[in-house]
């Protein structure tokens, strides 16, 4: 499986009704910039980001999450809820919608990085608006191939820890599990209807573990 090896919390909570939950930290992440030759990216840097920036072109932003999911429940365990977990930095504090939409297709993260928007020169094995992996595979569709019906809908407003949990995600996840080569993660996508909606938020190498993205993946044991 490409990416990372999973990042898993070392303590687990276990509720009166006999259930455990599990912390997973996103095992790969990057940011789509939009841009007709796919030669930016940020596969490595601090931030993420979504929704459209002040350029008159090229402002789209999109963020791309893998969990490595197929072996971190013990043997037999029945997964009963998922939860996305992501951290806004800094940014525009207008409240804004983000959408979670499942990938179609495998992608990957390279070694650029830069903090800011508009991204650096994308590196081998980025994924780009026009790349899966730079620069030898490309998206069916620039911008991203994904399930055309978000798993999960949330509004975000200013800094601070957003959380979400549906049947949806549990869906996908259970899916991920049981058919690990479906497993491509989920792309965020935030209010594109304008610019200067864009919303910064923490990736996996940010410095503050706390606020890296992840999954709260709550299970039975038999």
């Amino acid at each position: 499986m490409i990416g990372l090896p999973v990042a898993v919390c070392l303590s687990l909570a276990v509720t009166t009704s006999g259930l455990e939950t599990i912390e997973v930290v996103a095992s790969r992440d990057g940011t789509l910039i939009e841009d007709a030759e796919g030669d930016r990216a940020s596969g490595s840097g601090p931030t993420l980001f979504v929704g459209r920036t002040s350029e008159a072109t090229g402002s789209i932003r999109r963020t791309a999450l893998f969990f490595d999911v197929e072996e971190v429940l013990p043997p037999g365990a029945i997964l009963e809820r998922v939860a996305l977990v992501v951290t806004v930095l800094p940014s525009n504090p207008d409240p804004r919608p983000l959408q979670v939409h499942r990938l179609r297709r495998s992608w990957g993260e390279g070694a650029s990085s830069f903090p800011g928007g508009m991204g650096a020169a994308a590196e081998p094995g980025d994924v780009t608006w026009v790349h899966t992996f730079f620069d030898s595979e490309t998206w069916p569709h620039p911008g991203g191939t994904f399930a055309r019906k978000p798993s999960a809908r949330m509004e975000v407003e200013g800094a601070g820890t957003y959380r979400v949990s549906n049947r949806f995600l549990l869906r996908d996840v259970r899916r991920w599990m049981a058919r690990p080569g479906q497993n491509h993660g989920w792309i965020l996508r935030g209010d594109e209807s304008t610019g200067q909606t864009a919303k910064s938020l923490a990736s996996r190498e940010n410095t503050d573990s706390s606020a890296q993205p992840r999954l709260e993946l709550t299970y039975r044991r038999k």
